[in-house]
Formats: C-alpha cells, sequence, structure tokens
C-alpha cells in the first residue's frame, strides 16, 4: 500500500512538472511574440526619420555632390528602406500570433483571382504566361489570409527565375479525399535543392543573392504561418534548376 502511494506521487508531480513547464513554455512565447511586435511596431517612427531626411538630402542636394557622395547617401536610404521592409514583415508575422478571424466558408476562385489582380502589374512588366485551372471549390479559411498565401506563391513563382526567361506559372487545384482541396502553384523557375527545401519557410532565411533575387525572405515563412493557423500543411516538390511546384491543402465545404 505504501509503495502504490508513492508511485502515485511520483505520477502526480511528474504531471505537474510536465505541466508546469508547458504552462512556462506558452507564457515565454507569448511574451517573445508580444516583444517581437512592440520592437516592430515602436521602431516605425525613427525609421521614418531614417529614410525621409537622407532621401530629403537626396533630392535637394545631389547635384552639388561629387559621385561617391551621393552613392554613399543611396547606401543609406537602402539599408534603411530593407530595415522597414524587414520591419514590416515581422509586425505581419507577430500578428498573426493574435489576429485570428473565423474560418468561413469562401469561393476558391474569389481568393485566386483577386491575388492575381494585386499581382497584374508584376505579371505585365515580366510578360508572364499564367494559367488557372477549373476553381469551383468553396473551402474553410480566413479570406485575407488565404489571398496573401497566394499573392506570396505567385509573386514567389514569378520572382525566382532563370535570367531572360519569361516566367511561366501554373495554378491547379484538385478534390482529395475526406473534404479536402489541394492547390498547387508550379512555376519553371530557377528550382530549389532538396537539402534546402525546408529552410525556405525559415523566417528571414534567403537562399539566393540579395541582388539578383530582391526581397528579405519572409514571404513563404508567413505562407506556413497563415496555414499552420488553418491546421494544413504546405509542401514542396523541385529540384535544382527545374523549377518548383508548392502544394497546400484546405478543408472543402
Amino acid at each position: 500500500m505504501q509503495t502504490q502511494n508513492m508511485m502515485q506521487e511520483v505520477y502526480t508531480t511528474e504531471d505537474l512538472s510536465h505541466e508546469q513547464a508547458i504552462a512556462e513554455l506558452n507564457r515565454v512565447k507569448s511574451e517573445f511574440a508580444s516583444f517581437v511586435y512592440s520592437v516592430s511596431h515602436d521602431f516605425q517612427a525613427p525609421l521614418r526619420t531614417m529614410i525621409n531626411f537622407p532621401q530629403l538630402l537626396l533630392e535637394r542636394y545631389q547635384n552639388e555632390w561629387d559621385e561617391k557622395t551621393s552613392r554613399y547617401m543611396r547606401y543609406i536610404v537602402d539599408g534603411s528602406l530593407e530595415m522597414k521592409e524587414m520591419m514590416d514583415g515581422l509586425l505581419l508575422y507577430s500578428r498573426l500570433n493574435t489576429h485570428i478571424k473565423p474560418q468561413l466558408p469562401i469561393p476558391l476562385a474569389q481568393i485566386i483571382e483577386r491575388a492575381c489582380v494585386a499581382l497584374k502589374p508584376v505579371i505585365e512588366k515580366l510578360s508572364a504566361s499564367l494559367s488557372i485551372g477549373p476553381t469551383s471549390q468553396w473551402v474553410y479559411g480566413d479570406a485575407e489570409r488565404l489571398q496573401q498565401v497566394m499573392i506570396c506563391l505567385i509573386d514567389n513563382a514569378l520572382k525566382f527565375q532563370h535570367e531572360g526567361t519569361k516566367p511561366v506559372v501554373e495554378i491547379n487545384v484538385s478534390s482529395l479525399k475526406d473534404n479536402i482541396c489541394q492547390v498547387s502553384v508550379k512555376d519553371n523557375g530557377i528550382g530549389i535543392s532538396e537539402t534546402h527545401q525546408l529552410e525556405v519557410f525559415s523566417i528571414f532565411r534567403r537562399l539566393n543573392k540579395a541582388r539578383q533575387y530582391p526581397g528579405i525572405g519572409i514571404g513563404l515563412a508567413l505562407v506556413k504561418k497563415i496555414l499552420d493557423k488553418h491546421g494544413q500543411p504546405i509542401w514542396i516538390q523541385s529540384q535544382l534548376g527545374s523549377g518548383s511546384t508548392f502544394f497546400f491543402t484546405l478543408k472543402s465545404v
């Protein structure tokens, strides 16, 4: 009897320690998310000053400066703009922890169409070919966030291209069993090696040279986090040099 009581006490202590550890982990995660939000939000005003005044100096005095001085000032402006883009991305990323809308029935065709309209200037500038398969399915989700997913994936397909190649992007939707809808975005771009395919979903992780492919490396991290909030996966089929296809699923209505 004494042994049984001791065993129960051990189990109770272990359960309590486990619960406390989980509670502490959740607390730290919440505090860190709040910290990231505060930092990215509070830095906006100083960043605007860092950007606006060098731009003003360039506009007024670049004709009076030598080439080296003007170039250095442009470096300051470009670096400040990149920092602002990173802060905006962090702010958006941190908001996904708290700003969660109910998942409602929405037509998938509308989500894809709005994403394509948002990217129309880029598509036309690159003379890209964009094809969309039949999309009659309705899905459960946050329309605004899912539109963001499609914009990021299409923009990614347009951006990471071989030099001198016109982008070809194919969007397809298929119905799977258990009321699951699968969306794919395929491109003819530079592709991703198998060893790096998981890395692309890490925030600020860039696999390519910044000068050749602009961006800060947050788009796919946002995509993954949004789909995580929907309880759905995203994965890649790709070979280096041979394009990529991104797949994700949603719950069908």
